[in-house]
């Protein structure tokens, strides 16, 4: 595991928070954007928030806020069912400080 911090944008409301055992946790999609060779790509990172922050993310965080992140980085790779030479390579962040950066403001 690699600690990191990162600035990202929420693809979706934090809502649901599942139990794992005695421990509280909640996930989260996020996006984060990058540039290679001069193109922009955009890879798709689930947070893993636990303990005591969920309840001021659930509260206080909205779906296309930009937050940053601090926490530990893990990648994880699982055959393609459908293809087994290509591998599905997941983005996990475990939380250990979460900030909001930009609230996203609707206006009407």
């Amino acid at each position: 595991m690699n600690s990191c911090i990162f600035i990202l944008r929420l693809i979706e409301d934090p809502s649901q928070e599942n139990l794992h055992g005695n421990m509280k946790l909640l996930e989260v999609k996020a996006i984060y954007k990058y540039i290679k060779k001069g193109k922009v790509f955009n890879k798709i990172i689930n947070l893993l928030i636990w303990g005591t922050q969920i309840d001021n993310v659930i509260k206080y965080y909205r779906k296309n806020d930009y937050i940053i992140v601090q926490g530990f980085l893990r990648r994880f790779s699982e055959p393609n069912l459908k293809n087994f030479k290509l591998k599905d390579v997941r983005t996990e962040i475990s939380v250990l400080n979460i900030y909001l950066l930009f609230p996203f403001i609707e206006i009407s």
